[in-house]
């Protein structure tokens, strides 16, 4: 009896030191990533915009968008795409009034990082972390130390690309159908479309050349007529990535900051 009481003592006390911690945006592994952050948007209030793609926009610093006006819940998600995003964001009964579709990685499928992360989500441990918050990927230990080691190691890194316009255009003509890899992504979004929500697709930039991704975007804007923003020009030199495909935190800051500026003032320019 003293050992269950000491134990759930510890266990309340753990839970109030959750409380005075910032929530990690990294996990130690992939899988862990991405149930740490459809818990983080399933399990909190619903934002306004949200970002769904793979570990490319992922890389992305909420924070930064904040500070510049525009903020936005990431939900790029390591080793995915957007469409298990989508589908995420559909099954809430509320949804944002901004989605933005990572382009990159739109015809990549789910494969086995999403089957494995779907299995978490349908169990009884997950349903249990939605009413029991110390239970969630965001208060492990690990989870909490890995991401204070990341920042701690991003910390060094100096580079910052040059500030290029970011274009937005929406393709026409006529594209043809879907290929079966995106039929399941172009349906999410017709639905979000159907109900209202302004979508956009997004072209991040990479390492390496990113004109087929373009081509795979602007087929889904001409068949969808939504616009795709291209920001490319914001960080070409090599310097700017870790690996040859993900920005380096300040490249990843500043093409966040130019994102949430150039959807703040395009809000602010609709009617």
């Amino acid at each position: 009896m003293v050992t269950v009481a000491v134990a759930l003592t510890l266990l309340a006390l753990y839970q109030i030191g959750l409380g005075r911690i910032e929530s990690p945006a990294v996990a130690e592994n992939n899988s862990q990533v991405v149930v740490l952050r459809a818990q983080q948007y399933e399990f909190g209030p619903i934002p306004r915009a949200v970002l769904t793609g793979s570990s490319i926009s992922g890389r992305l610093p909420t924070q930064t968008f904040a500070d510049a006006g525009y903020p936005i819940a990431n939900m790029g998600l390591d080793g995915l795409s957007a469409a298990f995003g989508l589908n995420v964001i559909l099954e809430q009964k509320t949804l944002p009034a901004t989605v933005l579709v990572e382009v990159n990685t739109i015809d990549k499928p789910l494969g086995q990082n999403g089957k494995t992360v779907d299995g978490v989500r349908s169990g009884f441990g997950y349903d249990l972390s939605r009413a029991y918050p110390p239970l969630r990927t965001e208060s492990r230990p690990t989870t909490l130390l890995y991401s204070a080691l990341r920042s701690r190691r991003n910390a060094g890194y100096t580079l910052t690309p040059e500030v290029v316009p970011i274009t937005e255009t929406t393709a026409s003509g006529n594209p043809g159908p879907a290929p079966d890899v995106l039929i399941e992504t172009e349906r999410a979004i017709q639905q979000l479309l159907e109900r209202d929500i302004d979508v956009l697709l997004v072209l991040f930039p990479t390492g390496s050349d990113t004109s087929e991704a373009l081509a795979v975007g602007n087929s889904v804007s001409a068949r969808l007529n939504i616009p795709l923003l291209d920001l490319t020009g914001l960080a070409e030199d090599a310097g700017f990535y870790t690996d040859g495909v993900h920005l380096t935190p300040p490249a990843a800051d500043a093409v966040s900051t130019e994102l949430a500026r150039f959807m703040a003032a395009r809000n602010a320019a609709q009617p």
